[in-house]
């Protein structure tokens, strides 16, 4: 955790004592943006790692987390851990997240396409001498 994420957690923890919550004395006491203690008190903005493990890691740090306990796991048991069995692990977890948002958004089948499919309409109109697909 960086040290201005301590100090934070430290805040919002003052302002959790407060009856009413009174962040420009927090903020300026801790030596903090008032906003941003504003947001994370609310709930509104999260830090910057858990934000980085949110949108741009393909796994959260939770999953990543679940990973290792995996891993350890089979370490313990005197299995050693493969590129092949961790990339069957993460295709597991993503594969899990895909079939999530396929419901969460409901994506008929039909309207699902692959990259292969598109390649190869598009492979038809090319002539043959030029075709590389």
């Amino acid at each position: 955790m960086p040290p201005n994420e301590a100090i934070i957690e430290q805040a919002i923890a003052q302002l959790n004592r407060q009856l009413i919550p009174k962040y420009a004395e927090v903020a300026k006491e801790f030596g903090i943006n008032r906003v941003t203690l504003m947001r994370r008190f609310k709930g509104q903005q999260v830090s910057r790692t858990e934000a980085t493990s949110i949108y741009c890691q393909n796994l959260t740090n939770t999953e990543e987390q679940h990973l290792l306990f995996h891993i350890n796991q089979l370490s313990d048991r005197g299995f050693p851990v493969t590129p092949q069995i961790l990339r069957n692990f993460v295709f597991e977890i993503t594969k899990m997240q895909l079939q999530e948002k396929i419901k969460q958004y409901n994506i008929l089948p039909q309207n699902t396409y692959n990259f292969d499919e598109k390649a190869f309409f598009l492979a038809s109109f090319v002539p043959s001498s030029e075709s590389f697909l």
